[in-house]
C-alpha cells in the first residue's frame, strides 16, 4: 500500500512512543525518536519527512529546543506539538515563539492528532510541490489560477483550514472569495456540517440583524413566529459573510461581541 508520507514521532515515555507508530504505521512511514538529539539527527538525516510529532516535556533536551533546532535545519517542516501538560505551557507563547502547524495535548480523542498529522503532510507536500499543489485547487476547489499568488492562497486556505480561526477574506467583487470560503470549509474539521453564505450587501439592517441572529414572536412589527438566526443554524459549521463591510456600524458592533465572546442573543430574547 502507498504511504501517505512519513511522520517523526518523538517521545521520551516508550509507551507512548509505541502507540503513537500503531496509530501511524498503516498509513505512513514513521520514524521514532526517544529524545530531542535523537529527533535532530533524524531531520537532518531523512529528506522524506512530512511532519513531526513532538512531545513538549522530555529530559536533557525538551520539545521547545528541539523545535527551535528543527527549525534551524528544516525551516518549512510542520511540527505539532503533543503534550501531555498543556497547562504547563502558554499556547500563545508557542504559537508566537515557534510557529507550531499545531498544538494537540495527549488527553485529546485520537482522531484530533490522526486530523493534524493528515493536514500537516497535506500541507507540506503542496507546499513542496507546486504542480502538486494546483492540480490539487483545481480537483477540490475549483480554483484554476496558476500564478505565484495563488499558489500562495492554496498553501494559506491548507495552513488555516484545519484551525478555529475567524478568517477575513478580502478581495475585489468577482475574485472568488466564496471560492476561499468554501474551500476552507471544505478542508476544515466542519466539514460535515453546513456551509451558511449570507450576501450582506445592501440590505436594511432591521433584516440583516434578524437574518444572522434571529427573533422572537411579536419582538417588532411582522415578527409572526419565531425564527432561528443563521449564526445559530451554522453552529457547527460555517458561516460566511459576503460583503461583511457594508454592515451598519450598530451591527458590526453586534457581530463583533459574537465574534470575540462566541455568544448571541435573537432579536427580543434576553437569554444569551
Amino acid at each position: 500500500m502507498e504511504r501517505l508520507g512519513t511522520v517523526l514521532i518523538v517521545d521520551d515515555d516508550a509507551l507512548v512512543l509505541e502507540a503513537l507508530k500503531q496509530t501511524f504505521m498503516d498509513d505512513y512511514r514513521v520514524v521514532a525518536a526517544s529524545t530531542g538529539e535523537e529527533a535532530i539527527a533524524a531531520v537532518k538525516s531523512d529528506h522524506d519527512l512530512d511532519t513531526v510529532v513532538l512531545d513538549i516535556r522530555m529530559a536533557k533536551m525538551d520539545g521547545l529546543q528541539t523545535a527551535r533546532l528543527i527549525r534551524q535545519i528544516s525551516p518549512e517542516l510542520p511540527i505539532i506539538f503533543h503534550t501531555g501538560y498543556p497547562g504547563e505551557y502558554s499556547e500563545s507563547r508557542i504559537e508566537k515563539d515557534h510557529r507550531p502547524f499545531d498544538y494537540v495535548g495527549k488527553n485529546e480523542r485520537p482522531e484530533r492528532l490522526v486530523r493534524a498529522v493528515k493536514n500537516a503532510v497535506s500541507f507540506h507536500r503542496l507546499k513542496t510541490n507546486s504542480g502538486n499543489l494546483v492540480r490539487f485547487a483545481r480537483q477540490q476547489f475549483g480554483m484554476v489560477g496558476k500564478s505565484k499568488a495563488m499558489q500562495e492562497i492554496y498553501r494559506t486556505i491548507e495552513k488555516i483550514a484545519p484551525t478555529d480561526n475567524k478568517v477575513m477574506i478580502l478581495g475585489q467583487t468577482g475574485t472568488g472569495k466564496e471560492l476561499v470560503a468554501r474551500a476552507i470549509h471544505k478542508r476544515s474539521r466542519r466539514s460535515g456540517a453546513r456551509l451558511v453564505i449570507l450576501n450582506c450587501n445592501h440590505k436594511p439592517p432591521d433584516l440583516v440583524e434578524s437574518e444572522l441572529f434571529g427573533h422572537l414572536r411579536g419582538s417588532f412589527t411582522g415578527a409572526i413566529a419565531d425564527r432561528m438566526g443563521l449564526l445559530e443554524y451554522a453552529d457547527g459549521g460555517t458561516l460566511f459573510l459576503d460583503e461583511v463591510g457594508d454592515l451598519d456600524m450598530t451591527t458590526q458592533a453586534k457581530l463583533l461581541r459574537v465574534i470575540e465572546t462566541g455568544e448571541m442573543q435573537r432579536i427580543g430574547s434576553p437569554e444569551v
